[in-house]
């Protein structure tokens, strides 16, 4: 675990694809399960992606899992 706010929490997690660590967001079904709480995700998604900086983790995909965003 390494902090939540106020989409969801976060926690550290090995892709086994990638060989990487990464930061593993989980958005809960209050949030995700409305359409405004998805669309603001999904423009979490969309901005974090232009982002380039050594200070921001990238974004690299939006899926769903049994109810949960990740």
């Amino acid at each position: 675990f390494l902090g939540a706010g106020g989409m969801g929490a976060v926690y550290l997690a090995d892709d086994e694809v990638l060989a990487a660590e990464v930061a593993l967001k989980l958005v809960g079904p209050g949030l995700a399960g409305t359409t405004g709480g998805l669309r603001r995700l999904r423009d979490e998604v969309l901005l974090a992606q232009q982002v380039t900086s050594p200070h921001v983790c990238r974004t690299y995909d939006l899926e769903e899992v049994d109810g949960l965003w990740l």
